[in-house]
């Protein structure tokens, strides 16, 4: 229920929000709180194993294959959790702890580091609308790796226990989803890799040689959404991730066919230099001649029924002597047979350039007086090789945040208004955000942007602070556009100071009256959040949850949208009603002291969709009202211009 923003409102709360939608009238029905409003957000993998074991260029280690993958052991759930219920695009799973067993026996664990999703895939699956029809990939580390001493002597799990001792303890964790079912036991699909990691790389992508779709849109015209690919630095091999490109055809998670398909070199360049601008010398959708490309191989059997589970859609290659002569500046294309030559289903950005942000979601407490600060860390790649490379930035224009529901299908709309978002319009007060306009990635390829935060003063009324995109882009002509979520999102929240001696009726109901009423799980299964007397019997308890850290499944609220001041407040008030309480309380934000304030970034938009990419991503969201298609429709629609 806490898809739709209105049900946010404690003056127009009604008590049907609590209840599943009502029975079809027509093409209508009382909506209510939607599918699932007793939903708890726990995010969990079930009957995961151990499909491959891959050592090296495609090796494969069978004795390795059936352990067991699982989360949470002796634990609460991991918690997938929207950034705000206007921007639930970014969704991030906190507190989940991955551990490999065989026969019950623990061989290693490691913690998610929190993360979200990244490139989701609307209409990937034929004929499956929303959300159950749409994918996406989570990349990750795995943080406080540790390994029982007497392990499977396997090859595989030396050389990860191998390399994450080298790398601070840590390894990457990369895996899609998809196929999730609105109805009980509400599972999907999960398939993907864990595997080293290279202290300095990014967390949450890959940096390695980025295929673009050329419009912009989640998918080309061939139905194929963008991939990654990584070279090995003596160009030998190649390996490709194709888990959240291929259109899938079937319910059991069978990749469609979409022909004879190679991973190719284009033999011609593309055209220009990041100092001058880029082209592309072979578009997607092209047509060319076999000679015209240099195949490194075919993509073998991805139409068998099992395929995408048992490999996760990663495609190792060992490149051919010819290919590796080009591989270093010369894109790389997906291309299927067509009569007697090759036709390019997508291909790797125009000129080798990209740049994507890591740590892209922020949650930024602010202070009554001052600034406070969060940092992004951009990298730039030039052919998957750090560069340093201009960049621009501009913070997302405001307006109608969206977050509503399918008021057309909804019988009686929730009426309380919906927030605009972003900054003020111009000469109706100034935005809270302060970053600067761009710079150059060092030699490294990172780029650390400083986002400065202000109070923003409650601009959402019934929501807490506001919600900004920053968006970034390579300042260089002709370069490929970003995904359309490929964006820094952050949520700047009101300034609060807990008062020393906080009062229920003023200090404390107005937010947990909003939560007994979001969480019909806690309030009509456990108790009320909104009860004072019912708080302080359980107040033990709840202590507990407020003052757990983000990255702990118990912290409350599962949401993780209240403010530190706030999540103070509560903490103290429950204090006071237990006896010899000794607590160290929630860290605070504090103001930051700037030499130099940076220029400020223009409001605006980046490499913007045209109208007719809006409209096609739109068709791919099908019928769905489910959350997820709701919110990348208001989003859709948001970038809409002219």
């Amino acid at each position: 229920m806490n898809n739709d923003v209105r049900h946010y409102s404690n003056e127009f709360f009604e008590p049907r929000f609590q209840d599943v939608t009502g029975p079809a009238e027509g093409n209508r029905a009382l909506q209510n709180g939607w599918w699932n409003p007793a939903g708890t957000g726990a995010f969990r993998l079930v009957g995961t194993k151990v499909t491959q074991a891959v050592i090296g260029a495609g090796a494969l280690e069978d004795a390795a294959a059936g352990l067991d993958i699982n989360a949470q052991v002796e634990r609460s759930a991991a918690k997938l959790v929207d950034l705000d219920p206007q921007m639930q695009m970014v969704s991030t799973i906190f507190g989940m702890r991955v551990v490999l067993s065989r026969d019950g026996v623990e061989i290693m664990r490691g913690d998610y580091s929190p993360s979200p999703f990244r490139d989701i895939f609307f209409g990937r699956i034929a004929g499956v609308g929303g959300s159950s029809g749409a994918s996406a990939k989570f990349t990750s580390v795995l943080t406080g790796v540790t390994w029982a001493p007497d392990m499977p002597d396997f090859q595989v799990l030396t050389a990860l226990r191998d390399a994450s001792t080298a790398n601070g303890d840590t390894l990457t964790v990369n895996f899609m989803t998809t196929l999730f079912q609105h109805a009980p036991p509400y599972l999907g699909l999960l398939t993907g890799s864990i595997g080293t990691y290279r202290t300095g790389a990014p967390k949450t992508f890959v940096a390695g040689r980025r295929f673009a779709v050329a419009s912009g849109n989640v998918s080309t015209q061939a139905g194929v959404g963008a991939l990654d690919a990584v070279v090995a630095e003596d160009k030998a091999t190649v390996s490709v991730d194709l888990s959240n490109a291929m259109p899938i055809a079937t319910l059991q998670g069978v990749l469609g066919n979409l022909g004879d398909l190679s991973l190719v070199v284009l033999k011609t360049p593309d055209g220009g230099s990041p100092q001058s601008g880029v082209s592309a010398g072979v578009a997607e959708g092209a047509t060319i001649a076999k000679t015209d490309a240099s195949v490194i191989g075919a993509i073998p059997g991805y139409t068998a029924p099992g395929w995408l589970a048992q490999t996760a859609g990663l495609v190792d290659f060992t490149v051919p002597a010819e290919a590796q002569e080009l591989i270093a500046d010369h894109p790389l294309a997906l291309v299927r047979a067509q009569g007697d030559g090759f036709q390019v289903l997508i291909r790797e950005a125009v000129g080798g350039l990209t740049v994507r942000a890591d740590d892209f979601v922020i949650r930024m407490d602010t202070v009554k007086v001052g600034d406070v600060r969060a940092d992004c860390t951009l990298y730039a790649t030039h052919w998957g090789a750090p560069a340093a490379l201009p960049y621009k930035l501009s913070v997302q224009a405001g307006g109608s945040g969206g977050g509503g529901g399918p008021d057309n299908q909804d019988i009686a709309p929730p009426q309380a208004p919906i927030p605009d978002i972003g900054p003020p319009p111009p000469g109706q007060g100034s935005s809270a955000v302060t970053l600067g306009s761009g710079g150059t990635t060092g030699a490294d390829g990172t780029a650390t942007v400083a986002i400065f935060g202000t109070d923003p003063g409650n601009p959402r009324k019934y929501l807490d602070g506001q919600i900004y995109q920053v968006n970034y882009a390579l300042d260089i002509a002709g370069v490929s556009p970003l995904a359309p979520l490929d964006a820094i999102f952050l949520h700047l929240r009101d300034a609060y100071e807990a008062p020393e001696h906080p009062d229920w009726l003023t200090d404390i109901a107005p937010f947990m009256q909003q939560y007994d009423n979001l969480y019909p799980v806690m309030s009509r299964n456990l108790f009320s959040l909104a009860d004072p007397a019912v708080a302080e019997q359980h107040a033990r308890l709840l202590i507990f949850a407020f003052d757990r850290p983000l990255d702990d499944p118990n912290h409350m609220p599962a949401t993780r949208d209240l403010s530190a001041g706030k999540r103070e407040a509560v903490v103290r008030w429950l204090a006071s009603k237990i006896p010899g309480y000794a607590g160290t309380g929630v860290p605070q934000p504090e103001a930051v002291v700037a030499e130099t304030m940076p220029e400020t970034a223009p409001v605006g938009r980046l490499s913007p969709l045209s109208n007719e990419v809006i409209d096609a991503a739109l068709s791919q969201l099908g019928e769905g009202t489910d959350g997820k298609v709701q919110a990348m429709r208001d989003y859709l629609v948001s970038q809409r211009h002219g």
